[in-house]
């Protein structure tokens, strides 16, 4: 209870009752972001290193995700490990941006499966949001019937 006290934002939704691995969670996304960043800003001619740093990261992160289920749904936990499943297709993707991609028109295509892979994700998002978003205000409604 203390530690909700003190650092409740920070763990919103998790599950505290898990131990210690959860805590850890967003310690790992923010060591994940800098990994990332630093990996984009001085790897700036290695474009298959950082290809293979972004699908390396994200399936520790899915692992990671699946083994410790650290939010308090199930939905929570489904939601996160599906945008890291995204984020993991997109980035197989960004091998085929290479050099030795030579042709425009493969590039083209790619480019539009990226978009789509982005939509869905983005579509599933909203639908979850919208979904939430109605069974809370058919539960305030339902209150005043």
């Amino acid at each position: 209870m203390k530690l909700r006290m003190r650092f409740g934002a920070m763990l919103e939704n998790f599950n505290t009752k898990k131990g210690r691995k959860v805590l850890l969670m967003p310690l790992f996304f923010m060591i994940r972001r800098l990994i990332i960043a630093a990996t984009v800003i001085f790897m700036v001619d290695h474009n298959l290193f950082k290809s293979f740093m972004m699908i390396h990261h994200t399936l520790v992160a899915l692992c990671l995700i699946w083994s410790i289920q650290a939010y308090n749904s199930l939905r929570d936990n489904l939601i996160d490990f599906f945008n890291e499943l995204c984020v993991l297709l997109l980035s197989y993707h960004l091998i085929l941006f290479n050099d030795w991609t030579g042709s425009d028109e493969v590039r083209y295509n790619i480019g539009w499966s990226m978009a789509g892979i982005t939509v869905l994700n983005i579509v599933v998002n909203m639908l979850i949001v919208i979904g939430v978003a109605l069974v809370g205000l058919y539960g305030e409604f339902k209150k005043y019937i």
